[in-house]
């Protein structure tokens, strides 16, 4: 057991932390030398927010958005339909508005 613990004390992981003080510091952009760790975070964030909150942005977009290609004469229609329903309106004034309608969509 001490030979291995001797072993493994002189090699590997050891050896690559020659020097080490104790603080872990490595380099590169989330090393901790010079502040450099404050850039890597940075760039974390930035590209956080591009991977996750532009698609979440887009989505939010295309759920709440208003209308767009003839969601007025949907609610004409539905209306129309509700009134011929209650009997308000006759078969022929309901054909009528309703190609109305339809024209209307064709032509937008």
């Amino acid at each position: 057991m001490l030979l291995a613990l001797a072993i493994t004390g002189v090699t590997g992981t050891a050896v690559a932390h020659d020097g080490d003080d104790g603080l872990h510091h490595h380099d590169g952009w989330m090393g901790t030398h010079g502040n450099w760790g404050w850039l890597g975070m940075g760039w974390m964030l930035i590209w956080g927010l591009v991977l996750i909150g532009l698609p979440a942005l887009g989505l939010y977009a295309i759920a709440t958005r208003s209308g767009g290609g003839g969601a007025p004469s949907d609610d004409a229609l539905s209306e129309l339909r509700q009134r011929y329903a209650r009997g308000e309106i006759d078969d022929e004034e309901f054909e009528t508005r309703r190609q109305q309608l339809r024209q209307m969509d064709r032509s937008s």
